[in-house]
């Protein structure tokens, strides 16, 4: 008699693939892509959900943009060190606002973008990093609600001394590379502050203090011309929003102080923070899937 052994088959082993990180957070960043669809409803949550049951409603909005910046300009633009040359100060301060306030606004808003919809992150089988972009419709209110009064203060100007500030040309053409910039400075910084707020919301009250101290070392309210030269080098090539606030204005009004140095400079630090913001959020999305 003789007996038969059955083959027993191993069960496969599982195949590790190794692929770059670069490429896992382009790929993540596709993915994002793909459901830019959401980000309209998103932000129209954000937006809803920001001055609810308020009295003045969106006009908080405005006040809140306007009055620190109409205070800054009643107060230092009696100082004669503060006064650009060629440039009325409102024009000054307002400008350098226009792009202040989309760094400070995101930072502070797409911060707790992650905590302010955990119940929805768990419904949509979407990348984190979708609700950091979405929470970014406040900042971009606060900049038309800027930009606005930078128009208005353009045609007062016009029509109260007969000059006209804003300079028509190709220099215009190079306005949307500050803005764009900034912006993705702001969303990878939110995108690791987003996270650290689930678990510690002391990130809410170290935004603003660390936002309030990076003010004052950018020009906003001052020129570059009177810090030291020392401090000048440092101001703009290791602060990457001085550069761009300096080449906005040139691109508005031909005045400004920047270089290709320094606007290299500014563009490599924010792309970086932006890439390892999301890389960040993609390493941290199988946690995320478990506190949100």
């Amino acid at each position: 008699m003789t007996s038969t052994v059955s083959e027993v088959q191993e069960p496969a082993k599982p195949t590790l693939v190794v692929r770059p990180l670069t490429l896992n957070t382009f790929r993540y960043l596709y993915r994002c892509a793909r459901a830019i669809k959401y980000i309209p409803g998103l932000g129209q949550r954000f937006l809803m959900d920001l001055y609810h049951q308020t009295i003045l409603g969106w006009w908080w909005l405005v006040i809140r943009a306007l009055l620190p910046t109409l205070g800054i300009i009643a107060i230092f633009q009696h100082v004669p060190a503060f006064k650009p040359e060629g440039l009325p100060y409102g024009l000054y301060v307002i400008s350098g606002m226009l792009l202040w306030t989309i760094l400070s606004t995101t930072l502070l808003r797409s911060t707790r973008s992650l905590r302010r919809t955990r119940g929805l992150a768990m419904k949509l089988a979407i990348p984190k990093l979708v609700f950091v972009l979405a929470s970014a419709a406040i900042p971009l209110v606060y900049f038309c609600i800027f930009a606005a009064v930078l128009i208005i203060g353009i045609a007062i100007e016009y029509l109260s001394s007969g000059i006209m500030y804003l300079k028509f040309g190709w220099n215009l053409l190079l306005l949307p590379i500050p803005l764009g910039l900034v912006f993705l400075l702001c969303i990878g910084i939110a995108s690791f502050t987003s996270v650290a707020l689930l678990f510690a919301r002391d990130a809410r009250f170290i935004i603003p203090l660390v936002t309030q101290l990076w003010f004052y070392f950018t020009p906003i309210i001052y020129t570059i011309d009177i810090m030291p030269p020392s401090w000048q080098f440092v101001i703009m090539h290791v602060n990457p929003i001085s550069a761009l606030v300096e080449m906005l204005r040139w691109s508005l009004f031909g005045v400004g102080s920047w270089d290709a140095l320094s606007l290299a400079v500014s563009a490599t630090i924010c792309l970086t923070v932006f890439l390892l913001g999301a890389r960040f959020l993609m390493r941290t999305e199988w946690v995320l899937r478990e506190i949100l």
